[in-house]
């Protein structure tokens, strides 16, 4: 009997001692099934995306976050005394009283409009009744203090949380639920509730755990959100995305660059360029952040232009200016009057459109330089004028790559040019070539991930760059592809092959001194244009003219210019 009693007191004791440290009702919950209806729903503002959710903290019901109606083709900018929203359709303005205008007309509409933590906030209820508003694709569901928004610019996976599924408030309850069934136990966890016989359909995400994949999932009916075993969702599919807009498409575009400084290009000394369908003389520059520009026009040159019917798209520069570059794109009325005045100009000479070469932009500016293009492009559409874009590649410093938004700027406009040369630049400390065929190709292949390949304009070099390094470091210079020859017979080059490059490489090594070229030429081109047909790329552009060798046209003609425009891809569909 005493035995017993001493068993019983410490089973008692042990039990105490586990109900102390929070372990017992882990050890009971090991053998209970989940019944618990569905609780209340999450509280909260949620924004979907296409890979992600996001919970807003300090977000209030029935009001949006402004970044959300932002996608690749619809841009915004706070210009401080009011709001400048971009899409393919119309130009929002929105004052700091809430005042719409469309364009330069006033709507008389006001909407609701509220600052947090540096974020804007419109009121649905009033943004709704703005024209083209439906073309944002923006909607929501909830209920009570429970709103989810969602973009159909977006593609989204959907799928069927099957009955019984137990869904769990946090990812530490999950994991907890996993522990257990990993132990032989039960589905226990702190959770949120169970779906019913029916199941239920929703959104979900997919995320990775330790021992079983798992979602967050959000139900049509708002009824339900929560975390959620991977194995539980059934019939799944992914939404398509809102089809984006389309301009006007080019196919076989050969474009070369005039460099313009100060005089008058003498025409009469330019010698046939076989397949060459579109130039773009460098005359227009930015000069102040009121919109000001300077421009080296020439008549004649736009007369010899439209003899051989090429298509001409005049340059417009920032000279490379970044602190000018970073007044400008704060100041709403100097973008307006730039834009304003290019476009006069175009109409007035009969250009074809302009290519824009702002180089050297802070990162920060990088969405505010996106939303001025996406304005430009607007405004310059409604003449029937093309804007293309010029960028460098993906990597590289800020404020030389990084400052672009290749996606959104490939979206805005009907070409994005991609400078691909450069890769070993002029203060290059290590010497190499200036557009290697492995670099090109990667930095291509990249961008065409975020951009359609058939708005992308292959840009390639006319130069080179002749390396000397000694034991105080590497200098360079530039030499065009038609002075090479005459360069290689003064030093006794060894000539060889570069397979990684694509492109022969002269070597020359005497007193202390290595001097090496990475030979841009014909046969250099060919593997670099081979790109275009391989990714169906618009064509090509080549800075610049004056520095090729004659065999390079033979090499870049594609075939005649092909111009789809809006219209006639309409008609196709």
């Amino acid at each position: 009997m005493k035995k017993t009693i001493v068993i019983l007191v410490s089973v008692l004791v042990a039990l105490a001692v586990l109900a102390v440290g929070g372990v017992f009702d882990k050890l009971i919950s090991l053998f209970e099934e989940v019944t618990t209806p569905i609780a209340e729903p999450a509280k909260g503002i949620y924004y979907l995306y296409s890979e992600n959710f996001e919970k807003d903290t300090v977000g209030e019901a029935g009001y949006i976050r402004l970044d959300y109606l932002k996608n690749p083709q619809v841009t915004y900018r706070d210009f401080g005394d009011r709001i400048s929203i971009q899409t393919p359709y119309e130009h929002y303005v929105i004052d700091g009283e809430g005042n719409v205008s469309i364009g330069d007309i006033e709507t008389g509409i006001a909407v609701g409009m509220k600052k947090k933590a540096d974020n804007y906030y419109l009121e649905m209820a009033t943004v709704q009744d703005l024209k083209g508003f439906a073309e944002f694709g923006v909607s929501s569901f909830g209920s009570g203090d429970y709103t989810v928004y969602v973009n159909d610019n977006h593609g989204y996976k959907k799928g069927r949380l099957q009955a019984g599924a137990p869904v769990f408030a946090s990812e530490e309850d999950f994991d907890e639920y996993v522990a257990n069934k990993n132990r032989g136990g039960s589905s226990r966890g702190r959770i949120r509730g169970t779906v019913g016989q029916e199941g239920i359909e929703g959104y979900y995400y997919t995320l990775r755990g330790d021992g079983i994949d798992y979602a967050f999932f959000f139900s049509d009916d708002a009824v339900l959100t929560g975390f959620v075993d991977m194995d539980m969702i059934v019939a799944k599919s992914e939404t398509e995305p809102r089809k984006k807009v389309e301009f006007t498409r080019f196919e076989n575009l050969l474009l070369v660059w005039e460099a313009v400084y100060t005089d008058a290009v003498d025409t009469s000394e330019i010698g046939e360029m076989k397949g060459l369908n579109a130039v773009s003389p460098t005359w227009y520059a930015l000069e102040d952040k009121n919109g000001k520009f300077s421009s080296l026009a020439d008549n004649e040159y736009i007369k010899w232009a439209k003899q051989r019917n090429y298509v001409l798209w005049p340059l417009i520069s920032n000279h490379s200016d970044i602190d000018l570059t970073n007044k400008f794109l704060a100041s709403y009325n100097g973008q307006e009057a730039f834009i304003k005045g290019l476009i006069d100009e175009a109409v007035k000479r009969g250009y074809d459109g302009y290519n824009l070469d702002f180089e050297y932009i802070y990162l920060n500016d990088r969405d505010a330089y996106s939303h001025f293009v996406n304005r430009f492009s607007y405004e310059m559409r409604k003449w029937g004028l093309v804007t293309s874009v010029d960028v460098n590649v993906m990597d590289g410093a800020d404020n030389w790559s990084k400052c672009y938004d290749h996606e959104v700027l490939g979206a805005v406009t009907e070409l994005l040019i991609i400078m691909a040369y450069d890769e070993h630049h002029a203060t290059s400390s290590v010497a190499g070539s200036v557009s290697s065929y492995n670099w090109v190709r990667y930095n291509l292949e990249k961008i065409a991930e975020v951009v359609d390949p058939g708005k992308i304009v292959l840009g390639v070099p006319f130069y080179m760059r002749v390396w000397e390094t000694t034991a105080s470091g590497t200098t360079s210079e530039v030499l065009s592809m038609k002075n090479t020859g005459a360069y290689l017979e003064t030093l006794p080059f060894e000539i060889s092959w570069d397979d990684l490059a694509k492109q022969q490489k002269a070597t020359h090594s005497a007193d202390g001194v290595l001097t090496e070229v990475w030979i841009e030429d014909a046969a250099s081109l060919t593997n670099k244009v081979s790109l275009v047909g391989e990714h169906g790329l618009a064509g090509v552009a080549a800075w610049r003219r004056g520095f090729e060798s004659d065999d390079v046209w033979e090499v870049l003609k594609f075939g005649e210019l092909n111009v789809t425009t809006n219209e006639e891809a309409d008609k196709d569909e």
